[in-house]
């Protein structure tokens, strides 16, 4: 129920700014691809060192 409610209050949002949204999501895709790769370096970087 949380979970429905959170997402209604959310979509009016997105309809009035989508544009300033991409730009958001963009962003945070790209940080988000970031650390998921420096997570998996220093993974194969400590492996390797040991």
């Amino acid at each position: 129920e949380l979970g429905m409610a959170a997402a209604e209050g959310r979509e009016p949002l997105l309809r009035a700014g989508e544009e300033e949204d991409v730009v958001e999501t963009r962003e945070h895709y790209k940080s988000r691809w970031r650390s998921i790769w420096i997570m998996y370096l220093t993974m194969f970087l400590s492996s390797v060192g040991e």
